[in-house]
C-alpha cells in the first residue's frame, strides 16, 4: 500500500489516463492500462516503478507481460478506484 505522497504522485500520473466510467474493473483497468501505455509519456513504466518501489529500468527488465500483470495486480492492491475518488474529492474542495 502506498503512502499519501506516492499515492498523490500516482494519481498525478495516472489522472490523464483514467476513464469516465468505472463500473465495470475489468473494463476500467483496461482502459486505463491502454491509456497509460499509447501516451508514450512514461506514465505506465513511472507508476509501475512507484508501485513496486522498484526503478523504471527494473520495471523494463521486467518483460512485457509480468509488467501488465503486476501493473494491474498493484491498481488492484492499491484501491485505484478509492484512491481517484479520494484525490478527485480533496480537488474539488481545494478549488
Amino acid at each position: 500500500m502506498l503512502n499519501t505522497r506516492d499515492a498523490l504522485e500516482l494519481y498525478t500520473l495516472l489522472a490523464p489516463h483514467i476513464p469516465d466510467e468505472r463500473e465495470d474493473m475489468l473494463s476500467f483497468l483496461n482502459q486505463l492500462v491502454k491509456s497509460s501505455i499509447r501516451a508514450g509519456t512514461g506514465d505506465y513504466t513511472r507508476s509501475l516503478s512507484l508501485m513496486l518501489g522498484i526503478s523504471v529500468d527494473e520495471v523494463v527488465e521486467l518483460g512485457v507481460h509480468i509488467a501488465l500483470e503486476k501493473f494491474t495486480e498493484s491498481l488492484t492492491e492499491n484501491n485505484i478506484i478509492s484512491l481517484i475518488d479520494f484525490w478527485e474529492t480533496m480537488k474539488w474542495q481545494t478549488m
